[in-house]
């Protein structure tokens, strides 16, 4: 049995994983951070996919060129993100106009360039269903750490958008939206995740590669189901999401 990490900062770690057996998706938000990405998803290229986006808590729009050449480069990122929105308190309210266009751009590229796209969103479920009909022309939308309800996560797909839901260290903190998403949502358009080494538990200093073990235990359970059979979905959403053979 192995596990997939959804979304994880393999260039932010201390200490790496052990990269011979796990599937893991690295996030970048810098161009130092793509590059230590890049070098290891050439080291472990069945193990080790990325992603690279501008973070909406810092929308900076001189990373857009970069995105756009890498995309068209022979090592492009596999996922472009996170990518989104967040308006969880005055100072990242305040870059909300620059959020949305990058956001707009993001999605552009997506669609031009036919690749997924990973979405952090935080008091902006609004934002998101207002850009449905972009959403529906992109190959996969995952949502990060996903914070909205039941009810949004279905009626985003209802509407037509190929959405993956993730879910992390929340439901190991008891987070009610995560819990009551992850019992009731499908299966097979679910995918786990850690955040390594953010979103800390309390006590924490940070969170580990291995806590994805954790993550996947608590969903078996609360879904009553065998870990192994659990792992085996989790694997097949995340090489649909990727396209891996």
């Amino acid at each position: 049995m192995r596990y997939c990490d959804a979304h994880i900062h393999l260039a932010q770690l201390s200490v790496l994983p052990d990269m011979s057996e796990n599937l893991f998706c690295s996030a970048s938000h810098s161009v130092g951070e793509w590059e230590k990405n890049a070098a290891l998803q050439k080291k472990y290229p069945s193990h080790v996919y990325t992603s690279f986006g501008l973070h909406p808590q810092n929308p900076d729009e001189k990373l857009l060129p970069f995105l756009e050449n890498l995309l068209g480069s022979p090592q492009p990122p596999d996922i472009i993100g996170e990518i989104g929105f967040d308006l969880f308190n005055e100072k990242y309210k305040a870059s909300e106009k620059k959020q949305d266009a990058v956001w707009q751009v993001c999605l552009d590229l997506a669609i031009f360039y036919k690749k997924p796209i990973l979405v952090h969103t935080r008091k902006a479920m609004h934002k998101i269903f207002n850009s449905i009909p972009a959403l529906k022309k992109i190959p996969a939308v995952i949502f990060h750490s996903y914070p909205g309800s039941f009810i949004e996560a279905e009626s985003l797909l209802k509407k037509g958008v190929h959405a993956f839901f993730s879910f992390g260290k929340p439901l190991l903190n008891g987070h009610k939206n995560a819990l009551s998403s992850a019992a009731k949502l499908g299966l097979d358009c679910i995918l786990l995740e850690t955040d390594a080494p953010y979103q800390t538990l309390k006590g924490e200093k940070e969170t580990r590669p291995e806590d994805i073990r954790r993550v996947y235990e608590k969903l078996a359970n609360l879904r009553d189901i065998p870990i192994a059979v659990l792992a085996r979905q989790i694997e097949k959403n995340f090489k649909t999401l990727l396209e891996i053979a």
